[in-house]
């Protein structure tokens, strides 16, 4: 986004040509491709990383319009709270600013075309787009570290029951038995104690 913003700063130089935006609109085009391929990007199951819970067809048509949907997936996290680890496509369209791929496709064709009055109309949409993909990109990082603290905790868990099957499966047999022998003669000490303690608070029979 940057990186097509100063060549959009060049283009609209009285210095430049229509000759010279024309590369330059050429080289946007380019970019805009690789923005796109990168939006419809996949992981490593096949499924679109930006398409929401439409993950199964490309979030992005060819012209960088937003198909898939605003759903997020979610892991909990303290509690009965849940925290997004997906950042879906929306981020990038105009429900959170302005619909970034499309100005991309718009600000090529403006150089390309020689269209000064469309070029200098996206600066303002450009900068909201800049802020915009800043935006979701910490969106992301923190998705990121959701993900590794999930990652971490499930680790600890893993090892913590393996510890406990390893304890319950070596355990020498007497040493368990007697354990088992001293709770069940703690269990009916227990029981005896309240049932007397019941019969004691019961009303007097009439």
């Amino acid at each position: 986004m940057s990186q097509i913003r100063s060549l959009a700063v060049q283009g609209a130089s009285d210095t430049y040509n229509a000759a010279n935006r024309a590369g330059l609109g050429a080289q946007v085009r380019g970019l805009f491709q690789n923005a796109l391929d990168s939006a419809n990007a996949r992981d490593s199951a096949g499924e679109y990383l930006l398409a929401g819970s439409a993950s199964l067809t490309a979030p992005f048509d060819a012209a960088g319009a937003y198909l898939g949907d605003a759903s997020v997936r979610s892991v909990p996290s303290d509690g009965s709270l849940t925290t997004g680890i997906t950042i879906a496509g929306t981020a990038l369209t105009a429900a959170s600013g302005v619909d970034v791929l499309p100005l991309l496709d718009k600000v090529a064709t403006a150089l390309s075309t020689n269209d000064m009055t469309t070029l200098a109309a996206a600066f303002p949409d450009l900068d909201t787009a800049v802020k915009q993909i800043s935006t979701a990109r910490t969106h992301t990082g923190s998705a990121m570290n959701v993900l590794d603290q999930a990652a971490s905790a499930r680790t600890v868990l893993e090892q913590d029951l393996q510890q406990a099957i390893s304890k319950f499966v070596e355990a020498d047999t007497v040493t368990a038995a007697s354990e088992l022998a001293k709770a069940t003669q703690s269990l009916e000490v227990s029981r005896a104690v309240s049932s007397h303690i019941v019969a004691m608070l019961a009303p007097p029979s009439a």
